[in-house]
């Protein structure tokens, strides 16, 4: 952290957060790095390369996510291709948040002026109750097995 030593002290100053992002090929040693200086989330990438939708998730996304929470208890949302309803409700089974920017934008860009409000809410609102109900169930005491 000492070569960084100004960023973190104006992020500090600016009362900005360090939010880093770790993708599925970043060592153990960079994520053990990487956890000890961020102080709100963690943003890890799903796959490589650019976002935006893909088709599938990458299936070793859980071990990426389980490879980070030995170094962290802070949250990990994940982002980076998840588009669609069944990837954000898998993806929202082991990861804290889930990031549909791509999504988002997409439906910017296919509603109409007025329609554009209710369509985000309608989509990403029902997906977010639902992962929240479902984070819920698997958190509570009553339902440990």
């Amino acid at each position: 952290m000492s070569t960084h030593q100004p960023f973190f002290i104006i992020i500090d100053l600016c009362s900005l957060s360090y939010i880093p992002l770790i993708a599925p090929s970043t060592s153990d040693a960079r994520i053990g790095h990487l956890a000890q200086v961020a102080d709100s989330f963690i943003y890890v990438l799903s796959k490589l390369g650019v976002t935006g939708a893909s088709s599938t998730v990458n299936v070793e996304l859980p071990n990426l996510v389980s490879r980070i929470r030995r170094h962290t208890n802070l949250p990990l949302a994940v982002g980076f291709g998840v588009s669609t309803r069944e990837q954000f409700q898998s993806v929202g089974a082991y990861a804290d948040g889930v990031v549909i920017g791509s999504k988002i934008v997409t439906v910017l860009r296919d509603a109409g002026e007025c329609k554009t409000s209710f369509s985000i809410f309608s989509l990403i609102g029902r997906d977010i109750r639902l992962l929240n109900l479902f984070k819920l169930v698997r958190d509570s005491s009553w339902n440990s097995s």
